[in-house]
């Protein structure tokens, strides 16, 4: 395995000790309140409801998606095996003989530096295609809507007034918010009128949309389905996603052909000041949807460290935290989330800080949280622990101290 790191971090007696967090950095206390995670977090990982069918009805099923793949054309093929065959009929439908594209994963929590390293490695090789849990699973949604809005009442016409009439965003994310979120985004130039037009046409798609996400798997079995299909028709891939843990029993690992497993992550006191100045940057520039308050992004970065176990090795510790540390950063980031709330929904915010609700959350947060780090409630706070990758990766990357420049793309294309 291949290392990249900067150079370590001094101790500090408080992770905060130049910084504050703002009154106004925000988001919710138990969730991320990107637009992105509204949306994957009620996909659905409905990979076990596919694998546990008969074996009856799987042979059917594999006869009749190898009857529509044969007829279907390549450039139309992404849909049918990404969005709705099971892991095993994909598996019975992977003996083609062909070259496969190589698959690079970048794995990591939130604010890590995975889209910059993925930008470096696209621009030194613009032929790789880009997938992602946050890119990946929106554009499937969008192109069911694209494709199908006029069998739930939409004309064409409406369909292009509800784009015309929003603030356009990346990947079409201003769509998915009025369809999904009921949230509008209006151009100053929208009328009433054309804002009442606009919302009806968003109110006809919402159950049709809400229908279809309950039918996709989870997101990093979305991505993964569609790596694994471009891989097999030999274009070269390059995904992100949180871990790995979706991945040993998933055909992309097991059909050959090259993958590289990049973990791209920073220490915790350097994920905290990026997490804060990131809410700040978001809420001066007026993209609340790149908030990163809320413990949310604690919980993802324990999805991908977790204490080190006896047979981990001395290279494999990445980070040693206090529980001092620890309960600083998850202060900070439960107080930014419920500032947030508070921004949000000030009357809940009143009834629940009156009730004591808050208080009582803010403990149960702490204690689940301090439980993953790997402290008990009679641990000392300078007790400290050392943090180790939960699984195996290729290589990884620092990004703590370390530019995120053309040289770790390079690397990383030349493993």
């Amino acid at each position: 395995m291949t290392n990249i790191v900067g150079p370590k971090e001094p101790s500090q007696p408080s992770v905060f000790s130049t910084q504050q967090i703002p009154p106004s950095s925000t988001s919710s206390s138990s969730s991320s309140s990107s637009s992105s995670s509204s949306i994957t977090k009620r996909i659905k990982d409905s990979s076990k409801r596919a694998m546990s069918s008969s074996s009856g009805s799987e042979d059917k099923e594999v006869a009749e998606q190898k009857i529509a793949y044969s007829t279907t054309p390549l450039s139309s093929r992404s849909t049918l095996i990404s969005d709705k065959m099971s892991l095993s009929a994909i598996k019975r439908l992977s003996s083609q003989p062909q070259e496969r594209g190589r698959v690079i994963i970048i794995g990591g929590h939130s604010t890590a530096g995975k889209t910059t390293i993925i930008n470096a490695i696209l621009k030194l090789d613009p032929n790789q295609s880009e997938l992602g849990i946050d890119i990946t699973p929106p554009r499937s949604i969008y192109e069911y809507l694209e494709a199908n809005h006029t069998k739930f009442g939409v004309s064409n016409e409406d369909w292009q007034h509800l784009h015309d009439v929003l603030i356009p965003r990346d990947e079409n994310y201003h769509i998915h918010d009025a369809v999904d979120e009921g949230q509008f985004q209006f151009c100053s130039e929208a009328s009433e009128i054309d804002r009442s037009r606009a919302k009806k046409t968003a109110e006809k798609l919402r159950d049709p949309c809400k229908k279809y996400i309950e039918t996709l798997p989870h997101s990093s079995i979305l991505v993964m389905n569609k790596a694994h299909e471009l891989a097999g028709s030999g274009k070269n891939v390059i995904m992100d996603t949180v871990n790995l843990d979706k991945l040993d029993d998933h055909p992309l690992e097991n059909q050959g052909g090259q993958i590289t497993k990049v973990l791209v992550y920073c220490t915790l006191t350097t994920l905290s000041n990026r997490l804060i100045q990131r809410t700040r940057e978001a809420l001066d520039n007026g993209h609340p949807e790149n908030v990163r308050a809320g413990t949310f992004p604690l919980h993802q970065y324990l999805e991908v460290f977790g204490p080190r176990k006896k047979e981990d090795k001395e290279e494999d510790v990445i980070d040693t935290v206090s529980r001092e540390t620890v309960e600083q950063v998850i202060d900070a980031q439960f107080d930014a989330g419920i500032q947030d709330f508070k921004r949000r929904h000030p009357q809940e915010y009143s009834q629940k800080m009156a009730d004591g609700s808050i208080a009582a959350e803010k403990e149960k947060e702490k204690t689940q949280l301090l439980e993953a780090f790997g402290f008990t409630p009679l641990d000392p706070m300078h007790k400290t622990v050392q943090l180790t990758p939960r699984l195996q990766w290729t290589m990884r990357v620092d990004t703590s101290n370390y530019p995120l420049t053309e040289e770790i793309a390079e690397k990383i294309l030349n493993i």
